[in-house]
């Protein structure tokens, strides 16, 4: 009996899915199952098939959502699936990446952001390289997310880094600090990514700056979600420490019910505006 192909000749197909530009409104676990089946492509057979509860295991979802997610990637086009798995036989899914287009790569060069200092590429860690300062970078009182806007940069990422496990470290590009730098300023957002990557299974995520980018992006595109220490910016219609009005006013579909709270800037009002 022949022996399945191992090494660096099986993982072509997941270099090459690391090469292509995903689509954009592929789900988290589509992207993930995507890379998984693209590592565990057997090259002499020319495809893969590895078994649903493998696949519910390696994802931490259930095999309800596998399949659903296997539908979400036959429908974008990026798998193609041989055959249905049955009792005793796994599904067959071949991953056809080839009509992406290929990720633009430039040259990592310095850029400058509106805070008046400079993102270099470098290499991050937990530990902070030497001769690295810390520096403060405050905000007026006044600003609503002061709490979160208190360390550069080198230690935004650093203090990101402290909750991934070392083996799936990377570096810090100017793209990846610049997304960084606006999820710090968008509500408790990053306190949130913080609490998920400290939480998650790393042991199938085989790019790991591209699954963090992912997550950035998606929390950039929703809501803040505000807190009691992070609010929202004042209104100015209310009081600004307890954002409290000076009479009660109609809460939208509340049934009649009142509020004393401000419906544009207190916190949790806010949140349960915009669906947390």
């Amino acid at each position: 009996m022949k022996r399945a192909v191992t090494g660096d000749a099986s993982r072509s197909k997941y270099m090459e899915v690391m090469s292509k530009e995903l689509p954009l409104d592929i789900t988290r676990t589509g992207r993930r199952l995507l890379y998984h089946l693209a590592y565990r492509h057997n090259t002499e057979k020319g495809y893969s098939f590895p078994g649903e509860t493998e696949l519910a295991e390696v994802l931490g979802v259930t095999r309800g959502t596998v399949r659903k997610a296997i539908r979400e990637l036959r429908e974008l086009g990026l798998i193609k699936q041989l055959s249905a798995g049955y009792r005793n036989h796994r599904a067959e899914f071949v991953v056809t990446v080839s009509h992406l287009p290929n990720k633009r790569v430039s040259v990592a060069t310095p850029i400058k952001l509106d805070k008046g200092y400079s993102l270099e590429p470098e290499r991050v860690s937990v530990a902070s390289e030497k001769g690295i300062r810390s520096e403060q970078k405050g905000y007026p009182h006044e600003h609503p997310i002061t709490t979160l806007t208190t360390i550069n940069n080198n230690q935004l990422v650093d203090d990101l880094l402290s909750v991934i496990p070392k083996d799936k470290h990377f570096k810090a590009t100017p793209e990846f600090l610049a997304l960084l730098e606006q999820l710090k300023q968008h509500g408790t957002s990053y306190i949130d990514l913080k609490t998920h990557l400290r939480g998650f299974n790393w042991f199938p995520i085989f790019a790991p700056k591209e699954f963090v980018i992912s997550l950035v992006k998606e929390k950039l595109a929703k809501p803040p979600r505000y807190s009691s220490e992070v609010k929202p910016e004042w209104c100015r219609n209310c009081d600004e420490e307890t954002r409290k009005l000076s009479e009660p006013v109609d809460i939208p579909n509340g049934n009649g019910s009142k509020t004393i709270y401000c419906l544009e800037c207190d916190p949790y009002l806010v949140n349960k505006a915009n669906g947390y």
